[in-house]
């Protein structure tokens, strides 16, 4: 198959071939590409150098390659990437050490590799990085939990770790973040209780919105919703059409459960809560005229960003 039977739009995808210097040299020569995909390839470091001539490059998939922590170091100089996939190499992470000062990558898979407990703190203090994928890698429970310390990352590695190892390291995550919090039971109590009567509303409102719900009848219960629970600043932002919702059978609340809690000051809590594909959420509850209300809600990835309520 020829080089450019194999580039598609701004993206290539390589599989089970054996290619050239002469052949890597014209993939170079696609200077638009944002994307390199190779699977069972017989990519080397000295492959790897000339590619990253393409500097325009966001996502790299190597799956069953020659490559080595070498590869690592050259990658780091693509000041656009964000995506680096791993299936299937002689690395040890040794090489992210070249990503301490990257401004772009969010998101590695290490899989069958060498990564270990060592080199997994060498990954976690990569400035953007928000998701990392481990698996069959000789990485230890202790060694996960040697990078607590960074709360914004998070981690998939169901057959390394049980599922009550995964929450136990993010509950260390969550409790390292919120060190200096001071933490008033009776308000965390009513902040939840809020938090609980507001999902129930959501999903009533959801549900009727499925059954033939006049838009009249939807829009006057929504905004009571808001009035409600909302804060003013808040109902700003839901009155100017930043509202969120879901149909069956999960509907946008249905299925969340409070995982954690912490007061940061008298007058703002975070209640935490996990989703059914168990994606992480921050509820921002703050303190007026003695009561709380919802302000803000934020997802993790890359670190706590403002979604939609």
């Amino acid at each position: 198959m020829l080089i450019q039977e194999c580039i598609s739009g701004n993206g290539g995808i390589f599989k089970n071939r054996s290619l050239s210097r002469e052949e890597i040299l014209q993939i170079v020569q696609y200077k638009h590409l944002l994307g390199l995909d190779f699977e069972d390839c017989a990519i080397t470091d000295n492959d790897v150098l000339e590619l990253c001539q393409l500097g325009n490059l966001v996502n790299i998939g190597l799956t069953n390659t020659a490559i080595t922590d070498r590869s690592l170091e050259y990658f780091s100089r693509l000041p656009q990437l964000e995506l680096l996939r791993i299936n299937g190499a002689n690395i040890t992470g040794e090489g992210f050490r070249h990503f301490a000062d990257h401004k772009k990558l969010k998101c590695i898979w290490a899989i069958n590799t060498k990564l270990n407990d060592e080199t997994l703190k060498l990954v976690a203090q990569i400035p953007k990085l928000g998701i990392l994928r481990m698996m069959n890698v000789p990485v230890s429970f202790p060694g996960l939990m040697a990078i607590t310390g960074n709360p914004k990352l998070r981690v998939s590695a169901t057959n390394l770790f049980t599922t009550e190892q995964l929450e136990q390291f993010e509950q260390a995550q969550r409790d390292q973040a919120n060190q200096t919090a001071t933490v008033n039971d009776t308000d965390i109590a009513s902040a939840k209780q809020i938090l609980f009567a507001f999902f129930e509303a959501m999903t009533e409102w959801e549900k009727k919105g499925m059954s033939g719900f006049s838009i009249v009848a939807k829009t006057s219960f929504t905004n009571e919703i808001a009035e409600r629970f909302y804060t003013k600043k808040q109902q700003i932002r839901y009155s100017q059409g930043r509202g969120n919702c879901s149909a069956a059978p999960y509907y946008t609340y249905g299925r969340h459960q409070l995982i954690d809690a912490a007061q940061v000051s008298k007058s703002r809590i975070y209640i935490f809560t996990k989703n059914h594909i168990a994606e992480q959420y921050r509820f921002t509850f703050l303190k007026k005229d003695s009561e709380w209300r919802i302000d803000e809600l934020q997802w993790l990835n890359a670190g706590w960003k403002r979604t939609q309520l």
